[in-house]
């Protein structure tokens, strides 16, 4: 008899991309930036490395500084 435990899923919250638009406020200003809305189809291409606002992105870190 072979003792195998047994796969425990964790609980985790995921973030989805239409809570990402509303609560990130980086991708809120890179958004207003490029003059774009922050919407999730918005979001969707911001976290997959595409879009007007992800091209914004360096000009926000600078404005941080």
């Amino acid at each position: 008899m072979s003792s195998k435990k047994k796969a425990v899923k964790k609980a985790v919250k995921k973030v989805t991309n239409k809570m990402f638009a509303k609560d990130d406020s980086f991708f809120n200003k890179a958004c207003g930036m490029a003059e774009v809305e922050s919407t999730t189809r918005q979001a969707s291409k911001f976290r997959m490395g595409k879009g007007s606002a992800y091209k914004h992105r360096k000009q926000v870190k600078e404005e941080e500084k």
